[in-house]
């Protein structure tokens, strides 16, 4: 999977980006095939999929995967990680990234949880 993710880095920076859609995709299935899909092995591929999809200009399938990508690092347990620094920097590129979103966000970020 990762050579995937390599290739599909490839294939965007050279401007291939519908290619590199194709193995970022690739590269996803078999991670939630070995881990699942809501793995944290997936989200470097997930942001690259998003980085992909927007240079595509295709905005809302940029902000499912990258939303997808927040969820998933909240639920691993990786609320303040780098990982999630560069979702938000990516989100925010999306167009219609609403003030909805921020709070939705904002909120899923927030630590109530008081049974740790």
């Amino acid at each position: 999977s990762k050579i995937l993710i390599n290739l599909g880095n490839s294939l965007r920076k050279s401007g291939k980006l519908q290619e590199s859609v194709i193995e970022y995709k690739s590269a996803l299935k078999n991670i939630a095939k070995c881990y699942g899909k809501r793995s944290i092995k997936g989200v470097r591929g997930m942001i690259n999929l998003g980085t992909a999809y927007l240079e595509l200009k295709k905005f809302t399938k940029a902000k499912e995967i990258l939303v997808f990508a927040k969820e998933t690092l909240i639920e691993n347990g990786r609320k303040k990680s780098k990982l999630m620094a560069e979702v938000q920097g990516v989100l925010a590129y999306c167009p219609n990234f609403s003030q909805s979103d921020e709070e939705y966000i904002d909120e899923a970020m927030r630590d109530d949880d008081t049974s740790r």
